[in-house]
């Protein structure tokens, strides 16, 4: 789980891939602490809405989705599927407010994620080229070593 600062309901996540990918998606898991019959304060600081941006080089973003994550129960939850496509090695959700915002104060504290995950990241033919050179090399080590041995 992720949680802003005390004070703050809104923030900005940037990802650093390793890599540019080709993405076709995010799932997105809300804040889902709690009880709400018993903590209707920390349920509402799942977040509400958020846009994704992407970027190759961390420095020029583009949107790529805009939406607004549903409250969490308190009980399991599924996942929410952001679905775009893109280029991008660099991530960066904004996250424009929570769902306590102007409800209970204490519930404005704070906004928070369960999880992040990109979904149909393809790495792009230069990053398959230096993997499969490196499963290569790797192979022939393995079958040089194997003949020395015996």
């Amino acid at each position: 789980m992720w949680m802003t600062d005390l004070g703050v309901n809104q923030a900005t996540l940037l990802f650093d891939l390793g890599a540019t990918y080709a993405l076709k998606g995010a799932t997105i898991w809300n804040y889902n602490f709690g009880n709400p019959a018993e903590f209707q304060s920390t349920i509402l600081r799942g977040v509400k809405d958020y846009q994704l941006f992407g970027s190759t080089d961390g420095v020029n973003f583009s949107e790529m989705f805009s939406g607004t994550l549903a409250l969490g129960t308190g009980q399991p939850l599924a996942g929410q599927v952001a679905s775009f496509t893109g280029d991008a090695r660099f991530v960066r959700l904004d996250i424009l407010n929570n769902y306590g915002q102007g409800t209970y104060a204490e519930a404005s504290w704070n906004a928070g994620l369960s999880e992040v995950r990109f979904a149909g990241a393809v790495p792009e033919p230069m990053t398959w080229a230096m993997m499969v050179a490196g499963f290569g090399l790797t192979g022939a080590a393995m079958r040089r070593r194997a003949a020395v041995a015996a």
